[in-house]
């Protein structure tokens, strides 16, 4: 009961920023008569901190108390959707990417932890490493540490599928249970920091930060940045999954006997709802 009124908090904070985000454009369209971000009032600024770090905290919280293999699956559901509206038969990446999502989507919508989800993993971080040392000769600083960046979260959800749902690699399993978060944490780094190095790249096309985001997110490319986003949340919500099925273990504490004053190391497991 107790981590259902926390995963219920956590929904109304994630609801409370986007509901937040959706009315400072609606007041920015009628004040300024256009999207105001980084370049209008100070409140304006802190109003959209506030509404990122609702966002931000409201999904990681419910991935941590949640903790349902449902939430992810149906969010790769989404990303196969999504791959279909945008075919490109002859691209062997596409297939793969596909592929990938629909083994991932069919073993959580299953609640299974098996080799389907190693594989799905597998063929991302397959694609990812070709891509690295293919396509990043010749890029830009900034997009050759996204490019890093994204390679890092691609190998790191494959060796962490590897290592806690197989025996290939059962030495360091517990060593990636404590590090499941760090391949979704550079999944978010990339989504977030994709549009600031497009920015740098386009910088003396646009007048300021506020315009790039108005012209190039918002009415070219919002697709686009929108999926990188879905895409980090896909891979918090099963990194968890993969990692603490069960729940998350909770903090190790002291208790002193009164007798011999000896300190006794208890750990106690969430019971998930």
């Amino acid at each position: 009961m107790e981590k259902r009124k926390k995963a219920n908090v956590f929904m109304l904070l994630f609801i409370f920023g986007i509901i937040l985000g959706a009315s400072i454009v609606a007041v920015s369209q009628n004040v300024y008569g256009r999207l105001c971000f980084f370049d209008g009032f100070f409140i304006t600024k802190i109003l959209w901190i506030a509404c990122f770090l609702c966002v931000g905290i409201g999904l990681f919280g419910i991935a941590v108390t949640a903790n349902h293999p449902y939430i992810a699956g149906i969010l790769f559901v989404g990303l196969v959707v999504y791959q279909l509206f945008n075919r490109s038969l002859s691209s062997v990446y596409w297939w793969l990417d596909l592929v990938a999502y629909i083994l991932i989507a069919v073993a959580l919508l299953l609640k299974q932890r098996n080799k389907l989800l190693v594989i799905g993993f597998s063929l991302f971080a397959v694609q990812d490493v070709i891509g690295l040392f293919v396509g990043i000769t010749g890029r830009p600083l900034p997009f050759m540490m996204l490019s890093l960046v994204f390679f890092i979260a691609s190998v790191g959800m494959a060796l962490l599928s590897v290592a806690v749902l197989t025996d290939f690699m059962k030495q360091y399993k517990k060593t990636a249970r404590q590090l499941w978060f760090i391949p979704s944490v550079c999944y978010f780094i990339y989504a977030l920091f994709r549009p600031v190095a497009i920015y740098l790249l386009y910088k003396d096309v646009y007048y300021n930060f506020s315009e790039f985001i108005r012209y190039d997110i918002i009415e070219a490319n919002l697709q686009s940045y929108a999926f990188y986003f879905v895409y980090a949340a896909c891979m918090l919500f099963s990194s968890v999954w993969i990692a603490y099925p069960e729940g998350f273990p909770a903090k190790s504490y002291n208790r002193k006997d009164s007798g011999n004053q000896s300190i006794v190391h208890e750990k106690v497991y969430c019971e998930m709802w």
